[in-house]
């Protein structure tokens, strides 16, 4: 049973994984420009029809079986996305762009 204390203290994930044995393999997230409704104007202070940033993130068990999504909005102006990527060459000598680990 998962403690109301660790629930304000740890992320999810962490007791997902450590309290309840789940054992995580990766997630995906998906990003994209909406504009704001009222509701999502008013939490973030921004006015009605501002573009704003919504994320979904799918986190995935081992098994690939879904364990926790997450909606998110954000202001665009307070976030940063940066992604590390490395460049090789492929079989053909052209210049392969992966995301790198």
């Amino acid at each position: 049973k998962i403690k109301e204390e660790d629930l304000r203290k740890y992320p999810m994930l962490q007791i997902l994984r450590d309290q309840v044995g789940i054992p995580l393999s990766g997630a995906i997230q998906y990003i994209e420009a909406i504009i704001a409704d009222y509701d999502i104007a008013s939490a973030l202070s921004v006015s009605m029809t501002s573009p704003i940033l919504y994320i979904e993130t799918l986190v995935f068990e081992k098994g690939k079986k879904p364990v926790e999504f997450v909606k998110t909005f954000i202001r665009p102006d307070r976030y940063k996305y940066s992604v590390k990527l490395s460049m090789k060459r492929g079989p053909k000598n052209e210049v392969l762009v992966t995301r790198k680990e």
